[in-house]
């Protein structure tokens, strides 16, 4: 279910926000026979004695990485205490997690979570909230991990890790994910003629040689540079980025014509990979495509504001999350409940 949304929501939520039954009738038929599968029995994991630390740096200044056996980094805070929160009783709610990795060129294992955003519908209020979930939290991984940043959850054993993580930490209950490919992400752009974004004078340098401060008509290429740039400021801006292309590009699909619908429908399934039942895509797909056109779209990101610290751990820059109050926060403000 986590998966759907990412083909629920840049697929169905960036795709089929038309809402028309003609559009719903060829989600269904497409669906089945396109979207790839992830099978929780199946996914090799990383055992605790040979996890691994993002370490930003080292002394000399030169980018590595430790293991569990060499953590002996001065400033640390391995042993900071991160409660056990409370589930968040979520009745009324779907939650589709979106998942893409940081994979550089030639990687062919699963790599580190680079986006986690959290998609939660609330069917009867017809209400989305998207919330994004920065990587660079220093939480408790079970299973017998060390603490460590929230990313390495979905590194060292997939899914049904990361959603553990989500519940122990943030008491968010995943009902389903989906696992993006972002490299069709500039065919999605491309095939609706782009996007307007109003960039900074410190954002343009990495979109484009030729993009200045102000509104820019984005390509795809371009569109995926806005989305991934981080050197301007920090990962709450690279979120922030990330869930403003994805509100533009559901407004462009609200205007798309059914020709292009259906093209980008067939692109973005080939985009994502879901552990989501054929009958959990079916129930979400049928109830939020009839009322896609009032759908309410809220976007967030976790750790807000005054929930967290900075620190230094294992070596690594992390954000050190209040879980409790974020916690709280979720489920009385975040979450559509």
């Amino acid at each position: 279910m986590k998966r759907i949304i990412k083909r629920v929501l840049v697929s169905v939520l960036v795709i089929s926000l038309v809402g028309t039954g003609a559009v719903g009738l060829l989600v269904y038929n497409r669906i089945f026979g396109t979207i790839g599968r992830i099978d929780h029995d199946g996914i090799v994991t990383i055992a605790p004695e040979n996890e691994d630390f993002d370490v930003t740096a080292s002394v000399d200044g030169t980018t590595t990485q430790t293991t569990s056996a060499d953590v002996g980094i001065a400033g640390k805070i391995e042993n900071y205490f991160l409660p056990t929160v409370e589930p968040i009783n979520h009745e009324h709610l779907i939650n589709i997690l979106i998942v893409g990795q940081d994979k550089k060129e030639g990687d062919t294992t699963r790599q580190r979570s680079d986006i986690m955003m959290l998609c939660s519908y609330n069917m009867q209020r017809n209400e989305v909230s998207v919330i994004s979930f920065l990587r660079d939290m220093y939480v408790k991984i079970p299973g017998g991990y060390s603490n460590n940043k929230l990313n390495a959850a979905y590194h060292f054993g997939g899914f049904p890790l990361l959603y553990q993580t989500l519940l122990d930490n943030f008491g968010i209950k995943v009902d389903g994910g989906v696992e993006v490919d972002f490299d069709g992400f500039v065919d999605i752009v491309d095939m609706l003629g782009g996007v307007d974004v109003y960039l900074t004078a410190k954002e343009a340098p990495y979109v484009s040689s030729t993009a200045t401060e102000g509104v820019n008509h984005l390509n795809g290429r371009k569109a995926l540079n806005y989305a991934r740039t981080r050197k301007t400021d920090d990962d709450f801006g690279r979120t922030e980025r990330q869930r403003k292309l994805l509100l533009l590009l559901f407004d462009k699909v609200k205007d798309a014509d059914s020709e292009t619908i259906k093209s980008l429908i067939d692109r973005a399934l080939t985009m994502v990979k879901t552990d989501m039942t054929d009958s959990s895509i079916t129930s979400l797909v049928a109830a939020l495509l009839p009322k896609i056109s009032t759908l309410k779209i809220n976007t967030y990101h976790v750790p807000m504001k005054g929930s967290f610290t900075y620190g230094y751990a294992r070596g690594m820059q992390v954000l050190i999350p209040d879980l409790q109050e974020i916690r709280d926060t979720l489920e009385s403000e975040y979450l559509p409940m």
